[in-house]
C-alpha cells in the first residue's frame, strides 16, 4: 500500500532528505566521470549517459529545493511532480529566494559570519531548466543520421562541464527559508555532508543553530 507522502515538518527530516539528495547528486557525477574514461564506451554512449545523468541531476536539483521548502498546505500537488521549471517557479511565488546559492561560514569565539562569494563556475537556475531540456532532446531520439555520425564524433572536456558547474555550486551553499532562516551545506569530504539551519532573531540579536552530519549508508548525527 503506498504511503501518503508528507513534506518535512521539522529540520531533522529536511536534512534527512536534503543529504540523501547531496549524496544522489555526486554519486552520479562521479559515474559520469568514470563513464567518460572507459575506452570500450562509444561516443554516442558516452552522450546518452551524460544526458541521462544530467536530466536526472536537474531533477535532483529541484527536489532538493523542493524538499526544503515544501510545505503541505502550499505544495501538495507537487509531490509527484519532477520537471524543474514547474517547481521553480511555483517555489518562486513564496520565497523568490529558494534557489542555492554558493556561501561560506566561518564560525570564531562563538561568532558566525556567512558570506555569500560570487562564483560564475556555479549553476544557476535557468541553466538547470535550460540543461533539463535540452538532455531529454538528447535522449531516445537515434535515427540513423545520428546514430552514423554519433559513433565518429570524437568527445571532448565540453561535455562533462555541467560535472564541474555542479559541483561549483553544492560544495559549500547555502538557501534562504521562510524569515531570517537559512539552510547551509557543504561537502566535508571522505562522503561526508553537513547541513545547518541558521535562525537569526533580529529582535534579541541572537543566532541559533541545527546541525546535522551525515556519511552515506549511516545515519544522521545532530550535533
Amino acid at each position: 500500500m503506498n504511503q501518503l507522502f508528507k513534506y518535512p515538518s521539522n529540520n531533522r527530516e529536511r536534512a534527512e532528505i536534503y543529504l540523501k539528495v547531496l549524496y544522489e547528486i555526486e554519486g552520479r557525477l562521479k559515474f559520469l566521470e568514470d563513464a567518460f574514461d572507459q575506452p570500450n564506451y562509444t561516443p554516442l554512449l558516452k552522450r546518452e549517459i551524460a544526458a541521462l545523468q544530467y536530466r536526472t541531476i536537474c531533477e535532483l536539483i529541484a527536489i532538493s529545493c523542493l524538499g526544503a521548502q515544501g510545505d503541505d498546505s502550499k505544495h501538495k500537488h507537487l509531490s509527484k511532480e519532477y520537471r524543474p521549471k514547474i517547481i521553480f517557479a511555483a517555489l518562486a511565488k513564496a520565497n523568490p529566494d529558494f534557489f542555492p546559492r554558493c556561501a561560506t561560514l566561518s564560525s570564531t569565539e562563538g561568532r558566525h559570519h556567512l558570506d555569500f562569494p560570487p562564483n560564475t563556475d556555479a549553476i544557476t537556475q535557468s541553466q538547470v531548466i535550460t540543461l533539463w531540456a535540452k538532455s531529454g532532446d538528447d535522449l531516445h531520439r537515434t535515427g540513423i543520421k545520428k546514430f552514423v555520425g554519433g559513433q565518429n564524433e570524437l568527445i571532448d572536456d565540453s561535455y562533462l562541464a555541467p560535472v564541474k558547474k555542479f559541483r561549483a555550486l553544492l560544495n559549500s551553499h547555502a538557501v534562504r527559508l521562510d524569515g531570517d532562516s537559512l539552510l547551509f551545506a557543504r561537502d566535508l569530504g571522505g562522503n561526508k555532508h553537513e547541513t545547518l539551519f541558521i535562525n537569526v532573531d533580529k529582535l534579541n540579536g541572537t543566532v541559533s543553530i541545527e546541525q546535522f552530519k551525515g556519511r552515506l549508508g549511516s545515519n544522521l548525527k545532530q550535533s
